[in-house]
């Protein structure tokens, strides 16, 4: 379901810049944060949500100083004995994030007007967003069974579904695709 939207760049402002270069960068979601943001971070503290995000911003020379390894981006990270002071977050993430205290770098648009689930029962979503669209175009998955990582992705879902909901935290997408494949071969 990548398709659900597309994204488009927002511009640097110099307000967003001093606010960059006064905080430490947390970076959820690497490959979508236009360049320009990149380039501005490059003497900042900066932390990756995943190691795939790591692994991204290595390849554009950002210098990484830690991942969350898909733990979910409120964890406390315990480095302020690294930095000689306690870090002042902030995220680098969509527009319409509900990520506190962050910077929009690009919006999120969408780009479907239905899905096509078929007889779908599992579903593993990698940001709010993006459950939230699919739940819009076909409100039937309401009652299927969710999967995400574990953090702000995992809480917003469980909140939408309501405490009866069918949802699992799992530490990333293939650990749960071997837990699908396991229960199938299982059931047989």
């Amino acid at each position: 379901m990548s398709d659900l939207f597309s994204r488009e760049a927002i511009s640097l402002s110099a307000d967003d810049l001093e606010k960059m270069t006064a905080s430490d960068v947390l970076l959820l979601a690497s490959s979508h944060i236009p360049d320009e943001y990149l380039a501005a971070i490059k003497h900042q503290v900066v932390w990756a949500g995943g190691v795939a995000s790591w692994f991204k911003l290595a390849e554009k020379n950002i210098w990484v100083n830690g991942v969350d390894d898909n733990l979910g981006s409120s964890m406390d990270r315990k480095i302020k004995i690294l930095l000689g002071k306690s870090p002042k977050w902030l995220t680098l993430t969509h527009a319409n994030s509900p990520s506190t205290p962050a910077i929009g770098t690009y919006k999120l648009i969408p780009n479907l007007k239905s899905l096509n689930i078929n007889d779908e029962t599992y579903f593993y979503w990698r940001s709010s967003s993006a459950f939230k669209r699919a739940l819009e175009l076909e409100p039937k998955i309401r009652d299927k069974n969710h999967a995400c990582g574990l953090g702000q992705t995992y809480n917003i879902i469980k909140q939408i579904l309501g405490k009866d909901a069918n949802i699992t935290a799992f530490i990333n997408e293939q650990d749960w695709l071997e837990e699908i494949d396991n229960e199938t071969f299982n059931a047989q």
